[in-house]
């Protein structure tokens, strides 16, 4: 049940060893696989992508890297935020298909202290 835990806690268990940031993915896509369906929340779950970083945050937590305050933590983002080379709608069919080259300021932000955008919401 790790869902029902906090950031802090999960991040602990990260940090701990106790668990790998891949891990912890691999329990959030079950997770959204299972309630998505109902609340149909998610506008845009790129998993390969998803998996590509939190293998590279596995492999520093492995080399004893300094780790980032939101290390391996996932992260949903209201689908009004531009997010790299992950499908941004604005909530509209016109950008249906519209895939920002740059994060936003704060996206950057997330990502540069390990947390993982896991997707976008509406």
């Amino acid at each position: 049940m790790l869902h029902k835990l906090s950031a802090w806690e999960l991040r602990r268990l990260l940090g701990a060893k106790r668990i790998s940031p891949t891990e912890l993915m691999r329990h959030y896509q079950a997770r959204i696989a299972d309630i998505n369906p109902t609340l149909n929340a998610f506008v845009t779950l790129d998993w390969d992508r998803v998996f590509d970083e939190t293998k590279k945050l596995d492999q520093s937590i492995v080399n004893g890297e300094r780790l980032g305050i939101l290390h391996g933590l996932p992260i949903a983002v209201k689908d009004l935020t531009r997010t790299r080379n992950m499908r941004t709608t604005f909530g509209s069919s016109l950008f249906a298909n519209h895939v920002p080259e740059h994060d936003e300021i704060r996206i950057a932000a997330i990502r540069s202290h390990g947390g993982v955008i896991l997707s976008t919401f509406d």
